[in-house]
């Protein structure tokens, strides 16, 4: 059945809007379009590559490992309130917390691929992970934006609270049944060598690390091309609508 008759005319008209209005920016201020891009580069590689590209090899290599149903086990009563007793589910959400919610939801896409959890338990499993990591809240924004640690501590504290409030939240709401993971083959993870785990896991941080600053590098371009529009608090709240790391430099 084809589905694109279905698509509102109003949506297809907006759609095509939006793109004319990014096209005409980009040609009336193109001087302005290049700063953003190079914002993003810079943010990427001073912070977001540091600071991710580590924890994307980490995530790898546990979720593909033994290790996956052993870390994580603090999550077991909230993630038994959620209808996923997986035990590699408490991995995820705890590499989540480490790493901030790009590494969250690479973990959580993993244990798709691996069919041990259903979209629909992955998509509530990542409305629980959706904070920021610590080195990002407290070294980033508390000590080099703020000028203290101690309010990256309690911002820190603050968006792992509201993360896993939400994750309760949308299970009181989205009313899913218990998880059932298909049976592993052979009984449990079957462990590649470690040097093909390496190479793996590398191949796989570079490509997760460029479609994270793929996307700071864009939403980086438009907020760039409308903040002379926007001044003050409305281009804040532009900034924090477009993406976390280029909002809190604003």
């Amino acid at each position: 059945m084809n589905t694109a008759k279905r698509e509102s005319p109003v949506k297809k008209a907006l759609l095509l809007l939006a793109i004319a209005a990014a096209v005409l920016l980009l040609l009336c201020r193109p001087r302005q379009g290049a700063e953003g891009v190079l914002r993003g580069l810079s943010l990427c590689y001073r912070s977001i590559i540091p600071s991710l590209f580590p924890f994307f090899i980490v995530t790898y290599l546990v979720m593909n490992t033994e290790v996956k149903d052993l870390l994580g086990k603090v999550f077991s009563p909230y993630l038994r309130c959620l209808g996923i007793p997986l035990p590699a589910a408490g991995s995820a959400l705890l590499l989540g917390v480490l790493g901030g919610f790009a590494v969250g939801a690479d973990s959580i896409g993993e244990l798709c691929r691996q069919k041990e959890l259903d979209p629909g338990h992955a998509s509530l499993l990542l409305c629980a992970a959706i904070n920021s990591g610590p080195a990002f809240v407290v070294t980033a924004v508390g000590y080099s934006m703020l000028g203290s640690s101690a309010s990256g501590v309690l911002l820190l504290v603050s968006l792992l609270a509201a993360s896993l409030i939400t994750g309760a939240l949308m299970g009181l709401f989205w009313r899913l049944p218990p998880c059932t993971p298909a049976p592993r083959q052979g009984g449990g993870t079957q462990s590649a060598p470690l040097p093909t785990l390496m190479v793996k896991a590398i191949g796989s941080a570079v490509s997760s690390t460029l479609n994270v600053c793929g996307f700071i590098v864009f939403f980086s371009l438009l907020y760039s091309l409308s903040a002379a529009a926007l001044q003050g608090w409305p281009g804040f709240a532009a900034a924090a609508l477009l993406e976390v790391t280029g909002a809190c430099a604003a």
